[in-house]
């Protein structure tokens, strides 16, 4: 879509692709309210390729960082398909793996723990190091188990 054709009316936002409708977003065209959220969220079989595609993306270039909203929309979401953006978003902030982060691995469940398990052992074997430590302990156990924790206070 050409940079022009993004520049969108809130009455369109249910008319474009959702992809296109990030990519206007992250240009600053598309403000960033239920309207936008609305389409994203309401139909999910349309919308979840389009999000983990724009998510996994590079965006150096973009006006707005939209990857704390993707982790949010995912959180809500609550589908093992955003597993591959999630992990991504670990990764690109140097294996932080902050409060909202690990309470979306959670609220997926179960079908988050093998590709976790799985990214520590490439981490614990790149060399950057790390162990593999970065969201074991109480953390996954919360991931496999919900009702047990995380321990966090907020």
């Amino acid at each position: 879509m050409e940079a022009g054709s993004l520049i969108l009316a809130p009455g369109q936002y249910t008319e474009v692709p959702p992809y296109d409708l990030l990519c206007a977003a992250e240009l600053g065209f598309v403000g960033i309210d239920q309207r936008f959220l609305h389409p994203l969220v309401d139909d999910p079989e349309r919308s979840i390729p389009d999000l983990v595609r724009f998510g996994l993306e590079d965006h150096e270039d973009a006006r707005e960082d939209l990857s704390e909203d993707l982790l949010n929309i995912f959180r809500h979401l609550k589908t093992p398909k955003a597993i591959p953006y999630l992990i991504e978003h670990m990764r690109r902030c140097d294996l932080e793996a902050t409060y909202p982060l690990i309470c979306a691995f959670r609220d997926i469940g179960e079908a988050s723990v093998a590709p976790l398990i799985e990214f520590a052992r490439e981490v614990a074997e790149s060399p950057s190091g790390h162990g593999g430590r970065f969201l074991f302990g109480d953390d996954l156990i919360g991931i496999c188990r919900p009702d047990w924790g995380p321990r966090w206070r907020v």
